[in-house]
């Protein structure tokens, strides 16, 4: 191989190359690239016979292009020496050399590309510079960059092929690496199912709801941080949604201020699981009279101009949505939007002064940041409530008994506290103006914060399920509350039970026969509790098992059927602490039934068989919650370490807690106290004990 230079003038695309397609537009990552480094590999020519003196170029035909452009630009002289390979070969010979050229470009790995742009990164270019240099575009730079932070798990499967770069996209969609990390052990496999993992505590958070009323210059000024979509997937994705919380509070108490509802109105906004329409009536002034009769003239007026555009359109009777998609379209948008303005106003000036008592749902919508309400709504299956009662049941329905709340310290028996709604139920926010809420009481009492409620109710649940598991007696009374569950919650007539045959709150699991998940946030506090090693352990000797491995369903089943009576039960046993529903020792959150469970298993006296109050749990309770927990273990210890911070506290709780020999001597401790530490356990976490019959003592 011989090469010399030949003028740019001279040469030309080959007739026998076979990319002649003039697709100037995507030369110019070349151009910054020659510009920037010269050309750092030679052409392919041949000669040919027109124009007279010229070459034409078998292999490089965009690098030609480039080098015209520059050319035309300016940038290079018209005669710039270009480095070539003359070939002088047959036509079939010529086509397979630029068919070769064409076809055998492989594109430089993403994690290779990002580690060059890291390379200039680090040694202080900018990302603008960055582009230029390798003749790109500033947004492909950032997404490589992005690619870049990657969890380090993620790009050892980006670079090994596990993973494809798509999927590495939505991941790369933010930049919070736990999150990352958390759904990729998860082993997603398609793409739509990374990102709902991705967006669920954002969903679950309400975060596009949230943001409307908030808004997003609002969020950023507060401190709010964002991942730009670098990707074009979605927008940004907000990584503050504490903070986001907190502002949607506030703007939300503003708004009910400005709408002046009052404590019975539940505020929401979506008409789903609302109940009757209701009218509000009020005192009104004068003027507000006035108003009032001017939008029902004007409602009336768009009516009538609305039932005519549709009547003409249709050259007869017409329904009114024809008028929508006429030659009038643009008239009628402004009339239907003019016409749902003067309902929200209407619906404002009914809405001051007197609601009616009892609950009432006020559906809004958010426009501009404000909230305009647009219905108002009793909750279904509600009654009035008569004179000094509660409400009255449905027709047919007993009357239930009012829950009574013992009133906490330093709570006056004047207050008299509102009763406490059952936490199972799916409608109770539309209660909050009647009824205190199982999270109010919790916090109230314990300090607990949502997510801790969220945490703890994992770990009742879990206590109850590891001793369902404990063995065989344990595992015999676990098959017997499944087939009473079953029985009880899907063969009732639907008259007798409490919501379409007896609920299953009531029954004390989740929906039957689905398993109430773990949340996000519980998963990694209950990961190395030992009670999640016994399921671990349980479920994998299950699905061991033949009738588990077996393919065929019918010969599965005649296998389970002949299986010994312990696999069986313990299959009962695992099932049934898969329907288990999240209780806790708290009112509202606590199941009676749980509790006569755990008193059959004497759960009481091995709650630490099943549960360990390690850092991760102490990390989730208040300062006052971790003192008391250690004033309950060493009073002077408690006093010792009270100025301690968050973090150092909870290590502390987990030490004074393990029983541990090792933890008694760095601690200090007494025998005694690292014995009441290695069976402690907090309130909420307990069981209640069976009721005491009639003439025994207490």
């Amino acid at each position: 191989m011989s090469l010399t230079t030949i003028p740019l003038s001279k040469l030309v695309i080959s007739p026998l190359n076979v990319r002649q397609t003039d697709d100037t537009h995507d030369t110019t990552d070349l151009e910054a690239s020659i510009a920037a480094h010269g050309m750092l590999s030679h052409l392919i020519v041949h000669k040919v016979t027109k124009p007279r003196g010229s070459y034409g170029v078998l292999a490089g035909g965009r690098r030609l292009r480039a080098l015209q452009r520059l050319r035309d630009a300016g940038t290079l002289p018209a005669d710039h020496a270009v480095d070539v390979e003359i070939r002088e070969a047959d036509a079939a010979t010529s086509t397979e050399i630029s068919v070769i050229e064409n076809t055998a470009r492989v594109a430089l790995p993403p994690v290779e590309e990002f580690q060059a742009f890291a390379k200039l990164a680090d040694d202080g270019a900018d990302i603008a510079a960055i582009a230029q240099r390798f003749g790109t575009t500033v947004l492909h730079v950032q997404q490589r960059m992005r690619l870049g932070q990657l969890h380090p798990d993620i790009l050892d499967a980006l670079a090994a092929g596990r993973l494809t770069l798509d999927a590495a996209k939505i991941y790369a969609s933010t930049t919070d690496l736990a999150l990352q990390r958390r759904v990729f052990d998860q082993r997603l496999v398609h793409g739509y199912e990374i990102r709902a993992a991705l967006n669920r505590d954002a969903t679950a958070a309400g975060v596009d709801r949230k943001l409307k009323l908030v808004g997003m210059d609002a969020y950023v000024a507060a401190g709010g941080q964002a991942d730009e979509d670098l990707f074009g997937g979605e927008g940004p994705r907000l990584r503050d949604l504490e903070l986001l919380t907190e502002l949607y509070d506030g703007r939300l108490a503003a708004e009910r201020e400005r709408l002046q509802l009052p404590d019975n109105v539940t505020l929401q906004f979506d008409a789903g699981g609302v109940g009757l329409p209701i009218d509000v009536v009020t005192e009104l002034t004068d003027e507000q009279h006035a108003r009032l009769r001017e939008i029902d003239a004007r409602t009336e007026a768009i009516a009538d101009r609305l039932d005519m555009i549709a009547d003409l359109e249709m050259d007869g009777v017409a329904p009114r949505w024809v008028a929508l998609a006429g030659e009038n379209a643009s008239e009628v948008a402004n009339l239907v939007a003019e016409e749902k303005r003067l309902a929200a106003e209407a619906i404002e000036i009914n809405s001051i002064g007197n609601y009616p008592d009892g609950p009432v749902i006020a559906v809004g919508t958010v426009e501009a940041g404000q909230i305009d309400i647009v219905g108002l709504y009793r909750p279904h299956g509600w009654r009035p409530a008569p004179i000094g009662g509660v409400a009255a049941p449905a027709p047919g329905k007993a009357a239930p008994a009012a829950p009574v709340t013992p009133a906490p310290a330093g709570r006056t028996e004047e207050a008299k506290p509102k009763p406490v709604i059952n936490g199972f139920r799916t409608d109770r926010a539309a209660y909050s103006g009647v009824y205190r809420q199982p999270e109010d009481v919790a916090r109230e009492d314990f300090g607990l914060t949502k997510d801790a409620v969220e945490v703890m109710r994992s770990h009742h649940r879990q206590i109850l399920a590891s001793a369902l598991l404990s063995g065989p007696t344990a595992e015999r009374l676990a098959h017997r509350y499944l087939i009473f569950v079953l029985a009880r919650g899907m063969l009732r007539p639907a008259d007798q039970g409490a919501v379409s045959r007896e609920g299953s709150a009531e029954l004390g699991v989740d929906r039957l026969p689905s398993h109430d998940y773990d949340p996000h946030v519980a998963q990694a506090d209950l990961v190395d509790q030992p009670g999640a090693a016994t399921r671990r352990e349980a479920l994998a000797r299950l699905r061991a098992q033949a009738w588990m491995t077996e393919p065929d369903t019918g010969e599965a089943f005649r296998l389970f059927v002949n299986a010994p009576h312990i696999d069986t039960e313990r299959a009962a046993a695992l099932v049934a602490t898969t329907m288990l529903a999240r209780s806790l020792g708290t009112e509202g959150f606590r199941v009676k039934i749980h509790d006569r469970l755990a008193n059959l298993l004497d759960v009481s006296s091995h709650v630490r068989d099943h549960f360990t109050p390690d850092k991760a749990f102490f990390a989730r309770l208040p300062k006052n919650q971790k003192l008391k927990a250690l004033d309950a273990v060493d009073p002077a210890m408690a006093k010792r370490v009270a100025s301690k911070g968050a973090d150092e506290l909870s290590e502390i709780c987990a030490q004074a807690m393990s029983g541990l020999l090792a933890d008694q001597h760095r601690l200090g401790i007494s025998d005694a106290a690292r014995q009441r530490g290695a069976g402690w356990v907090p309130p909420y976490l307990s069981f209640e004990g069976p009721p005491i019959a009639d003439g025994e003592e207490a």
